[in-house]
């Protein structure tokens, strides 16, 4: 992108609307993975298909992979520019890990309070 016409306020403004832009698509995937809450308690997790199964080992593989391959790179002294989308990639297959982890093998607490922080909802 070629900033070279753009004012210090119109870069802010993209700026501004790309950060906000990741937060709002960060919390329809939080809406996503977290699920709708019904009623307050204990929930179990959910029971996961051998399918979801299956993908998990190919994403432990995955990651087991990426890292023996990014040990490798360091250790053969490669430059950062092939670095970089070997770490960002094992970064995503982690975060697809955890994120199904946590949808389908951690139970759900729900836990309900009267709010009282003084400010007039």
């Amino acid at each position: 992108m070629v900033v070279e016409h753009l004012e210090a306020y119109e870069i802010a403004l993209i700026i501004w609307s790309v950060l906000l832009g990741l937060i709002g698509l960060q919390g329809l995937i939080s809406i996503y993975l977290e699920g709708e809450v019904e009623e307050v308690g204990v929930y179990a997790p959910s029971t996961p298909p051998w399918k979801l199964i299956a993908l998990m080992a190919a994403l432990t593989g995955a990651v087991v992979w990426t890292a023996w391959a990014l040990m490798q790179q360091i250790v053969q002294g490669s430059a950062a520019g092939a670095l970089g989308p070997l770490a960002a990639t094992m970064a995503f297959l982690l975060a697809a890990l955890v994120g199904l982890y946590r949808r389908y093998f951690i139970a759900d607490e729900v836990i309900a309070q009267q709010r009282d922080d003084g400010v007039p909802w």
